[in-house]
């Protein structure tokens, strides 16, 4: 029992040493109110919502890393109130537009959620393929094992054993990344906002993805020159609605 008490003395005091090294606190994007728009914080994170005669829509934009890409990625919840059926189509409704500091502006459209799970199958094929390269590699490069003696030298033919462990190796690797880009999938299908008839009283809510090729390196927590740019930066998100346009400004801030 003592010995129990001591190790998680131990694991606790490095626990608390690591909590107390500084680190970069992370960017949040913090959304612009108006007369029609209240901001406010959950758990640390900033959301807007927004309400109009035909319903009340909610929003919080992050930063998002897919396949090794950037997005920025739009939480959505919406409250039908109108008084006739409304097909929500996300690839049509939703813009992003990112105004720099210099004044130009981007226009961002949506990824669709086959163009997403497709970036998704690309990068797993990719690392596929080099873990199976460097296997090839790796294998082709064994030697026997060679021991030196009292009485001399020794020479052990144990390629084949080897080239078994690397097969066994790389086929663990394989397996992982397999799996982790089938979870990479389903989390993103079955978060991803798709098209969507809403009638009156109903509601929905997902998640929209416009790629942005400076997100996967201003992410949370990054270099202090990341946070520079992405800090000189305004991302206007909009919602065509069937009362029509809602948008919101999103500023990015340091967080907790």
């Amino acid at each position: 029992m003592r010995l129990v008490a001591a190790v998680v003395g131990l694991a606790l005091m490095v626990l608390l040493a690591g909590c107390a090294v500084p680190a970069r606190r992370p960017i949040v994007f913090e959304p612009e109110g108006d007369e029609n728009t209240i901001s406010y914080y959950v758990v640390g994170e900033p959301y807007s919502t927004s309400s109009t005669s035909c319903g009340d829509v909610t929003l919080h934009l992050s930063v998002f890393s897919i396949a090794g890409s950037g997005y920025m990625g739009a939480f959505v919840h919406y409250s039908y109130l109108g008084g006739e059926s409304f097909l929500l189509e996300p690839l049509e409704d939703f813009t992003l537009r990112i105004v720099e500091e210099t004044g130009e502006e981007v226009v961002v459209s949506p990824r669709s959620p086959s163009d997403l799970e497709r970036a998704i199958r690309a990068s797993k094929n990719a690392a596929l393929f080099a873990q199976a390269l460097f296997a090839g590699i790796s294998a082709a490069a064994v030697r026997p094992t060679t021991v030196a003696g009292p009485n001399g030298t020794y020479v052990i033919d144990d390629t084949a054993i080897k080239q078994a462990v690397i097969a066994n190796e790389t086929v663990d690797v394989m397996a992982a990344t397999q799996a982790t880009a089938d979870i990479l999938t389903e989390v993103v299908h079955s978060n991803v906002l798709k098209k969507h008839t809403l009638f009156p009283g109903g509601d929905i809510a997902g998640l929209v993805y416009f790629p942005a090729k400076f997100a996967a390196t201003s992410a949370y927590r990054t270099t202090r020159t990341n946070k520079r740019e992405l800090s000189e930066r305004r991302f206007e998100l909009s919602f065509e609605t069937p009362c029509g346009t809602e948008t919101v400004v999103f500023v990015p801030v340091e967080g907790e």
